[in-house]
């Protein structure tokens, strides 16, 4: 019987089951644990339970494989967290931090945008020198020579900044 349970639990181990000498050290000892003194005299066990005709074998090795269940659900690899969904996409950042003054299509023809001397993220001059580097660092310190654009270091992680990089690569007209 040790041997068929074994095989099931063993083939249990796509679901994440593990088995290790404990788990079947207590089944071995469930399975030779003298139970014939439960349920005699027709009393009730709150330890076994009974069963129709008082105790009988089967009773017994339902209730033991009953238990083999529960000890070995307890072995179970509990799964790591999944990663948060909440992780924002670049165009999702564009149009939350960017749109007001560069507006929609990147070229900063927003009324916000013309007062604030915004840089036109369509433009292929300005796209040829630039460095990445340096947008990032606008994004990230903002940038205060020829307008006033605001740091975002506080609304933003450097993966989201990097993601955004890419994103205003991708206006070049």
């Amino acid at each position: 019987m040790l041997e068929r349970v074994q095989t099931q639990v063993g083939q249990s181990r796509r679901f994440g089951m593990s088995v290790d000498s404990e788990d079947t050290t207590l089944f071995t000892q469930l399975a030779d644990f003298d139970f014939s003194h439960a349920g005699n005299d027709n009393k009730t066990s709150s330890f076994v339970p009974l069963c129709r005709s008082g105790y009988d074998d089967l009773c017994m090795r339902t209730y033991t494989l009953a238990l083999l269940a529960l000890v070995c659900s307890s072995s179970f690899a509990i799964a790591e967290p999944a990663a948060p969904t909440n992780a924002r996409t670049a165009a999702q950042l564009y149009r939350r931090y960017c749109v007001a003054c560069h507006g929609n299509d990147g070229k900063a023809t927003t009324s916000k945008g013309r007062f604030s001397h915004a840089r036109d993220l369509t433009d292929p001059q300005w796209h040829a020198d630039v460095s990445d580097e340096r947008i990032f660092n606008s994004i990230m310190n903002g940038r205060d020579i020829s307008g006033n654009m605001p740091s975002f270091a506080n609304k933003m992680n450097e993966k989201e900044v990097e993601s955004l990089v890419t994103f205003v690569r991708g206006l070049k007209g």
